[in-house]
């Protein structure tokens, strides 16, 4: 039987991240053949009719507000498949551990996405497709049963992994806290790397990461996330001599370097101004949160829907990682024309000086120059905002993102070159947008 005309991709990933714009890019072009996920809303919700309408209140809402984002509107439901059991026994077996002080073992979670990766790999369609895209962390048992069938494998990479662990590690050793858990098996991350044609990371930082650990550069095609600027749109106009309000979304731990932001936010006692985190904390980021009581505000963890809202609130947003992929936050927080403070490892598409500033990690005195510079020049973070704001629409909207995945995949099936494929659809969508 001859190979299709075009390519024909199955998208595989237990949670949500970017997987759901790669499985909409695939789809608008008419190359889905499935989007294999363990969750998917296929109507409106009714907490009356579903199992956790048994749950207490904040638990209740909190799943709520986790099945609202599963869904996306440009993907035909009946090209998802679900196989949700791995991945709500591993969900419900950590909340119980973190119920009872536990939380240290919340490496079950990784457990129920090699689960899913094997139900997955199982469930593979034996004639139509052409590939297989999956996820670092769910994909060894789906790449090595795409390759028994004679698919062609993508590994999607979001993040450093290896990075990400040291980086925790050292964190938690100079706080005198306790052993970070362990993201995953690095032995598996590593299988999965292995045994992939194609890796795609979202920024040059992951690249190096993957680089360090013995990853062929020829494997490695960049594309970056995007953001929605239709969604997440500037603030009206106001005043620049208000109340500043410095914003930071993310969860609270080592990595996520909020311990350093909070020191630098005390040293500088800036006059009417606010620090807002938005953010579940860990153990760790409960004992920061706790050593800096009073100098911030902190909203907990935000619903999607809210996040367009809680930033047209602010005057300008920090990111301070020592370790990250390519932060979705950052592409937001520039699609609503703020102007951003990040660190280097945050692997954001801004460019310092510029859509904002870029700042070595762990340095307080960074953070603290450029958050007083900010709040001292409001004029000129209006200015770094509207051009991140430019940024984002010339060139990193989910519609550029869809056309980079969709090269990419048509340039794996064609035998062509992929990483001058990927590029030429970035710039195509620049030079369309501005015709």
């Amino acid at each position: 039987m001859s190979a299709p005309d075009v390519p024909s991709v199955v998208v595989s990933h237990p949670g949500v991240q970017q997987s759901y714009e790669t499985a909409a890019g695939l789809q608008s072009s008419g190359l889905l053949h499935r989007f294999v996920t363990s969750i998917y809303r296929r109507g409106d919700l009714d907490a009356r009719r579903y199992p956790w309408r048994l749950l207490p209140a904040r638990q209740r809402g909190m799943v709520l507000s986790g099945v609202r984002r599963r869904w996306h509107p440009a993907i035909d439901a009946r090209r998802v498949q679900t196989i949700a059991l791995p991945f709500l026994a591993a969900r419900g077996a950590a909340e119980v551990l973190d119920g009872i002080g536990l939380s240290r073992f919340h490496g079950i979670e990784q457990w129920g996405d090699a689960g899913f990766d094997a139900l997955v790999a199982r469930a593979l369609p034996r004639a139509g497709a052409t590939q297989v895209h999956a996820f670092e962390g769910a994909a060894l048992c789906t790449l090595r049963a795409a390759k028994r069938r004679g698919l062609r494998t993508v590994l999607d990479v979001p993040s450093a992994h290896e990075y990400n662990i040291a980086i925790a590690e050292a964190e938690a050793a100079a706080t005198g806290g306790r052993r970070a858990r362990r993201f995953g098996s690095s032995a598996r991350v590593q299988s999965e790397r292995r045994e992939a044609d194609v890796i795609v990371t979202p920024s040059a930082y992951v690249s190096r990461c993957l680089l360090t650990y013995g990853v062929d550069a020829a494997k490695i095609v960049e594309i970056p996330f995007g953001a929605d600027p239709e969604l997440y749109m500037p603030p009206a106009p106001t005043s620049t001599s208000g109340r500043f309000v410095l914003l930071d979304v993310a969860s609270i731990n080592h990595r996520k370097g909020t311990r350093y932001l909070l020191r630098a936010w005390r040293e500088l006692a800036l006059p009417d101004a606010e620090l807002v985190l938005a953010g579940a904390p860990d153990d760790a980021g409960r004992r920061v949160l706790a050593e800096y009581e009073g100098s911030y505000r902190h909203l907990g963890q935000v619903a999607g829907v809210e996040l367009p809202e809680l930033f047209r609130s602010a005057s300008a947003f920090v990111l301070p990682s020592l370790a990250e992929g390519s932060a979705l936050v950052t592409y937001m927080a520039m699609a609503s024309a703020l102007p951003v403070i990040v660190t280097e490892d945050a692997g954001s598409v801004a460019t310092d000086g510029r859509e904002g500033w870029v700042v070595p990690s762990c340095d307080v005195e960074a953070l603290k120059a450029k958050i007083l510079h900010l709040y001292n020049h409001r004029a000129q973070g209006a200015e770094m905002g509207a051009a991140g704001r430019r940024t984002i629409e010339q060139r990193y909207t989910w519609g550029h993102y869809h056309r980079r995945i969709t090269a990419l995949h048509r340039a794996i099936h064609d035998g062509s070159d992929i990483t001058r494929a990927v590029a030429e659809a970035g710039e195509e969508s620049v030079l369309t947008r501005a015709a």
